[in-house]
């Protein structure tokens, strides 16, 4: 599920933006767009997929007050479903205690109806995105940047740093983004937001500099490692029974099929063959590591002539790398669909230079820099 909330005076349309922001967010037929609205504010949510999970993100409770999160958070005691419902009912710093005890990947929204308030949570290590923009009255959040973008209510404009970092790193550094105003939120904290008096507030409740490792690798508890995730497989398991793996004959594959096994839990296997790569020596190991584990139920699948052609191709390129910018996009792919009417600057700052990542090949933008200082 993806999120959006806007925020603030009442001098904004926040149902509208909200809505904007929700529909901005959608890259499938199977999305449904959901908007909320409460005094000062509106919440917007994207659901995806036919399966409804067993726990729901998206929580309400009597007195008005909502709850909504992306991502899938895990709880190693008590339960998902008992965190979520017992902080949908609390005031926004009871309740952003609460949801800090989550572990996975997630970014909570909560409104509070009694002091009517708003608290937003980031999982420990920032994996889940979400992005703010906050200014004069106005508070937004969206899972993805453009969200923020096709709200209508902000400036839309240029970050130079986000952008310089997105083509030398091939991703934002720190919390900077490609629209200038928009940040990402930072990892383990917590934002109090009154839409009355427009006052943010905003604090951390981890840090990594909290942790002192001590001993080597050798010290380290393979049995407790194990425990861990069983564990955090238990905990996803919450969610869904069953289900697929995408297989293949990596090491972490054959870990997660292994920790499928002894926790009891069934799944089917795909395996997509890459016959032009190695010989299809993917499809060959995963198939061996499968009998090898007991997994009969192994589908190996070859892609469809022509799929890098395919609109079904965009798609995932869409929902997979613009969601979350990165240049690891699949270039020879794509540029047959880049157009000269689309005025698209296509290989970097001029005919025949190409911008080159860190440890990538010779050549790039650094040559241009060269031309220019000589």
């Amino acid at each position: 599920m993806k999120i959006a909330l806007s925020a603030g005076s009442t001098d904004h349309d926040h149902y509208a933006n909200a809505k904007s922001m929700a529909e901005a967010m959608v890259h499938g037929d199977d999305a449904e767009v959901r908007v909320e609205s409460f005094e000062g504010g509106a919440l917007g949510c994207v659901v995806t997929g036919d399966r409804p999970p067993r726990i729901p993100l998206h929580v309400a409770a009597p007195d008005g007050s909502r709850l909504a999160i992306a991502g899938v958070p895990i709880a190693g005691s008590g339960g998902v479903t008992e965190i979520l419902t017992r902080a949908v009912r609390q005031e926004t710093r009871a309740a952003a205690r609460t949801l800090s005890r989550l572990d996975g990947a997630f970014a909570a929204i909560h409104w509070a109806a009694a002091n009517r308030t708003c608290s937003v949570v980031t999982d420990f290590l920032g994996v889940q995105p979400l992005y703010i923009c906050h200014g004069e009255g106005l508070l937004l959040l969206a899972s993805e940047v453009q969200g923020i973008a096709a709200s209508g209510a902000v400036h839309i404009d240029m970050d130079p740093a986000g952008w310089g970092a997105f083509f030398c790193f091939g991703h934002a550094l720190g919390d900077s983004t490609q629209l200038a105003g928009v940040r990402r939120v930072a990892p383990a904290s917590i934002l109090c937001y009154a839409p009355h008096s427009d006052r943010l507030e905003a604090e951390t409740y981890w840090a990594l500099d909290a942790i002192s490792p001590r001993g080597s690798a050798q010290d380290l508890d393979s049995g407790t490692i194990k425990a861990l995730l069983l564990q955090d497989v238990a905990a996803y398991s919450e969610y869904y029974s069953g289900g697929t793996l995408f297989f293949s004959g990596g090491y972490d594959s054959r870990l997660l099929l292994a920790l499928l096994k002894e926790s009891g839990l069934d799944v089917e296997l795909l395996v997509v063959d890459h016959a032009g790569h190695f010989l299809g020596m993917e499809a060959k190991l995963a198939k061996r590591a499968a009998q090898n584990l007991g997994s009969a139920d192994c589908r190996i699948v070859n892609p469809p002539d022509g799929f890098y052609n395919s609109a079904d191709f965009l798609r995932y390129l869409a929902m997979n790398e613009v969601t979350s910018p990165a240049l690891s996009l699949f270039i020879s792919k794509v540029s047959q669909y880049v157009q000269p009417e689309m005025r698209a600057i296509w290989q970097g700052v001029g005919p025949g230079h190409v911008i080159r990542p860190p440890l990538g090949p010779p050549g790039g933008i650094e040559r241009c820099f060269r031309c220019a200082s000589t």
